[in-house]
């Protein structure tokens, strides 16, 4: 019997807690959403806290703060810490059951009903006015091309490494994700190529993809 390592799930709710909150500070930088609507969003959190945690002090802060991105910012930061804070003890509470390997839910699913209220609004709104947005999804249209088309020819030079075009090709590989020839290496010739590709930031893999199908060409 197989059980997801304890760790994992802090992986999973730091993707949870960032990916939320994220694409929403960029949909506000974007001028897809507004200030207000981004507070909306993440302010109703606080309401039941006291301190620096508490709604009042958030205010307060934001009151001093002029630029808006920087509100958005300021609102990002603190809730992100609130939500590190929630989940935490939500992962020291459910100790045995992590040791054990018997837990079947996230830790994000464990939150008292008020943050899963609010975490499925931010949900819904998400896929509804950021996901579905045009200029969003022409992005997203467009990093299909772009790792599709990287893929397939990182591929194709680890599948045919003979060919002088696939020599070429596996010299763009950094030395981290080793390519070796011979029989038995192409699943970790694979490997290293998804590796690769699945690490590039999107300005790097839209470089690279440019350059390599010919759309943009170099000049010594």
């Amino acid at each position: 019997m197989y059980a997801r390592h304890p760790f994992v799930y802090l992986t999973e709710a730091a993707d949870d807690i960032c990916y939320r909150v994220i694409d929403l500070e960029d949909a506000h930088r974007m001028r897809i959403i507004s200030l207000e609507r981004f507070e909306s969003l993440f302010l109703p959190f606080f309401e039941h806290f006291t301190g620096y945690s508490g709604i009042d002090h958030i205010r307060q802060q934001l009151a001093q703060i002029v630029d808006s991105n920087q509100k958005v910012q300021y609102i990002r930061a603190v809730w992100i810490g609130l939500m590190v804070e929630q989940l935490a003890g939500i992962f020291l509470n459910q100790e045995a059951a992590l040791l054990a390997g018997n837990l079947e839910q996230s830790l994000m699913d464990l939150l008292p009903d008020p943050f899963a209220q609010l975490l499925e609004e931010i949900n819904r709104f998400s896929f509804q006015n950021i996901y579905n947005h045009r200029p969003v999804v022409e992005i997203e249209i467009t990093g299909f091309h772009v790792i599709g088309a990287l893929l397939r020819e990182f591929m194709e030079a680890v599948m045919h490494p003979e060919r002088s075009k696939s020599e070429k090709i596996l010299q763009l590989l950094p030395a981290q994700f080793p390519v070796q020839t011979g029989s038995g290496s192409l699943y970790t010739n694979v490997q290293s190529v998804v590796d690769f590709v699945s690490g590039m930031t999107d300005l790097y893999a839209l470089d690279l993809y440019r350059k390599i199908t010919g759309i943009e060409v170099s000049v010594l």
